[in-house]
């Protein structure tokens, strides 16, 4: 396969990771993430934050999200480059806090070898993102 079919193909299996979250599907969402993946979630995210590694971390990682926040990824842009797929984007939902409608703006990187997701980083204003979806656990470690 030539570079742009590979490029091709992780911006494929990003798309299909979105829809997996969509659906809340975990064992599809794990089939795209290599065993040992990187999960880097910024500073300011509660209990989220920080460096995840591996399934059972991210997994832990991802079950601090409450059961009830309604968020939704919704990616918009895709941009490949190398072995990474830039995803930008809204998280949309409604506030824990206030019950108001929100979007705040991601960039995710994902970035790829053999086909799986080898590292994951997420950029966004993680004051909005913590006020909104976490609410009171957002007080978790910085």
């Amino acid at each position: 396969m030539v570079n742009a079919d590979v490029h091709a193909a992780d911006a494929d299996s990003v798309r299909r990771l979105y829809a997996a979250f969509a659906r809340r599907d975990l064992p599809a969402i794990l089939d795209f993430l290599h065993p040992e993946v990187v999960w880097e979630e910024p500073a300011g995210l509660g209990p989220i934050a920080g460096v995840w590694q591996g399934h059972e971390a991210v997994m832990e990682a991802l079950g601090h999200v409450p059961e009830g926040s309604r968020i939704a990824a919704r990616a918009e842009e895709f941009l490949v480059a190398q072995d990474a797929v830039v995803v930008l984007g809204h998280h949309r939902g409604t506030s824990s806090v206030t019950g108001e409608p929100y979007a705040i703006p991601f960039a995710h990187v994902w970035s790829f070898r053999d086909g799986q997701v080898v590292r994951f980083r997420s950029f966004l204003d993680a004051g909005s993102y913590s006020h909104h979806v976490l609410g009171a656990q957002a007080s978790g470690p910085m």
